[in-house]
Parts: C-alpha cells; structure tokens; sequence
C-alpha cells in the first residue's frame, strides 16, 4: 500500500473516532439536559397558533404539499359552529424546523418545507431559517430525505378564524401540491382568493367577498392548469370567478356574480378539457348574466333545462356579469333562480336555530 493511501486510512479513522466520541459527548449533555439529541415528534398533535392583527391585509400560504385548510368566517358570532374570540391561524401537525412562519407589517407568510433535500436546499437559499440537524438526523426524517414528493396523508390542516375586527384582508393566497382541501364557509369580506393546485377539493359555503375567486388563473399565479377541480358551491357571490383544470367537477347551487357599480365586466370563466359542470346561478340565468359562451362537446348541453347546440350564446344587457365556459368533452348543465330552491333549506336551518 503506498505511503499516501496509508495516511488517508489513519486521517479516516481518527475522523471517524472523533466523531463517535463527538457524538457520545453531546448524547450525555442532551441528556443532561432532559433533550433528546435529535427531535422527536410529540404524540398526538403538534399544533402552532398565531393571532391575527386587526391591521392584516394579506395571508399567504405557500409551498404546502397534502394538506387540509378550513377557513371559518364571522367566528365572534355567538352562533358560530367555529366560535373563536380572535382572529386566529392553526397550523396543525407540520413538522418541527419543516416550515417558515414570517409575520411582518401586515402580512402572514407560511410556507412549507417539504422532507427532501431539494426542498430543504430551496429553503436555506432563499433565507429560510436553520436551527440545527438535530431536526433532520433522526431515523424517520432520514427515509423522507429520499423521497422526490411526500404522499403520506399525515392529518396536516391550516385552520383560520376571521372575525369581524379583521376587516382589512384583502387578499388570501394558496399554493399547493399533491392532493389538498379547502373549505370556505361563511366568509363575509373584499378578500381575493388566489389558488393554485395539483388536485383539489374546494368547497365554499354562505360566502360573500367583494373580490374574485382564482384556481390556477393562467394569466396571474401559474402556466399550467390544476390536474383535478372538484369544487361544490352553496349560497355563494364574487366578483369573478376563474378556474381552470384538466378535469372539472362543479357542483353549484345559489352561485352569483355582483355587479360592479362603474359597470364594468366581471363574471366567471372556467377552462376544462373534461369533467361535469352542474351549475345552479342565485338570479333568472337569461335575464341577469351574459353567456358569451359555453363551449363543450360532451353528452349534453343543458341550459335552463333546455338542450341546446354547442357553442351556445345569449346576451342580455351591457353591464351584466359574464359567463364564458370552455368545457372539452365535459358534460354542462347551467340553470338559474336557485334562490327559491334554497329557501325551504335555510327555512330549516332557522327552525333548528343553524
């Protein structure tokens, strides 16, 4: 063996050697300490809540991979299913050191970490916060290092709480991967919704915003479609509504576009190349919006019970909202005046003090 492979064995193993006492030193002083030397995930749930200031204009919620986010409006309400004094945001089981939670002037910034090393390495370059390796170096960690993508449903949920003092946001932005749901309920605000998704389950329930709702809007947040839209919406207004996915599921009843006061367009354009779009607007559907166009090419065009010829027109005044919808082979389905078909449910929800 020559000289020189010599001296790189005995430097190897010196290396190794201080290593190991290394690491026997700092194992006797995290026990010492009462901590384990590499983090540990609790039992049961771990959870991260921030209050929101009254002056918060935007929450952005980035980067997140499998994931559940509830956003719960008028949550001061004493009738509220999801009471909460404050404006608050929960973070429920994303792991420790595996997100960045910024907070500054007026906006809530969250972003995930995802357990690779791609995603870890993306991190640190862009300023991420780095609190040791006793973070990553643990045995279940180790295995997640490997992995391209996270697949695991590990019960990941975001849960926010508005209430009527936080009355500034204008603005809730929602990127994701993997498979990811959202519920909207009974949110009353100017806020825009700005989402863009792998797969996606929305729905979005007694909401009224001032501002529009997006799911991978081509021209703002990405330049690509979501693969899959599954969105179910109840006794629910925007100013704009904008999807677009490969695959669409639209289930919608008591749906309605504002009108803008300087008479401007708004309305609701969704882009598929395949799906059921089953589309119940609030108002009379021919007399209160203008269908520009339904393109589609699937088993059937049904408006207003009536099936029709693709593409299909009809206009009704200057200055109402829009309706563009360009389906592929989805099958589509749009009627109006859901208003009465809604009435003897809310009539029940009274009698049961919901």
């Amino acid at each position: 063996m020559k000289p020189a492979s010599i001296i790189s064995l005995i430097i190897a193993v010196l290396l190794m050697v201080v290593g190991l006492v290394t690491c026997f030193i700092a194992q006797n002083i995290a026990r010492d300490n009462g901590e384990s030397l590499f983090s540990k995930q609790p039992d049961g749930s771990y959870r991260v809540e921030e209050t929101l200031k009254d002056d918060t204009v935007k929450i952005e919620l980035i980067d997140l991979s499998n994931v559940k986010i509830n956003i719960y409006g008028n949550c001061d309400s004493e009738d509220s299913a999801h009471y909460s004094e404050t404006a608050r945001i929960e973070f429920i089981n994303f792991k420790e050191n595996f997100y960045n939670l910024t907070y500054g002037g007026t906006t809530l910034s969250f972003d995930q970490i995802l357990p690779n090393i791609t995603s870890l390495a993306k991190s640190l370059i862009s300023g991420g916060s780095f609190k040791g390796m006793r973070y990553y170096l643990n045995p279940d960690q180790l295995k997640e290092f490997l992995k391209k993508e996270e697949t695991e449903d590990d019960g990941k949920r975001i849960d926010i709480y508005l209430t009527s003092h936080v009355k500034k946001i204008n603005n809730i932005k929602i990127g994701t991967s993997g498979d990811c749901e959202i519920l909207i309920d009974n949110v009353e605000s100017g806020a825009d919704f700005d989402i863009t998704a792998d797969r996606l389950k929305l729905t979005v329930t007694n909401t009224e915003t001032s501002g529009h709702l997006y799911v991978n809007n081509l021209t703002k947040d990405t330049d690509k479609p979501a693969k899959s839209l599954d969105l179910t919406v109840t006794r629910s207004a925007f100013d704009s509504l904008v999807l677009n996915a490969d695959e669409m599921t639209v289930n919608a009843v008591g749906l309605d576009l504002h009108i803008k006061p300087d008479n401007t367009g708004n309305g609701m354009k969704l882009t598929c190349e395949a799906g059921d779009l089953r589309i119940g607007m609030q108002k009379p559907l021919l007399s209160s919006y203008n269908i520009e166009e339904i393109l589609a090419s699937g088993q059937h065009l049904i408006v207003e019970g009536n099936y029709e010829n693709s593409p299909y027109t009809k206009l009704a005044a200057s200055g109402l909202p829009f309706i563009i919808i360009s389906g592929g082979k989805a099958d589509v389905e749009i009627y109006g005046n859901t208003q009465a078909a809604l009435a003897p449910a809310a009539a029940t929800e009274a009698e049961n003090g919901g």
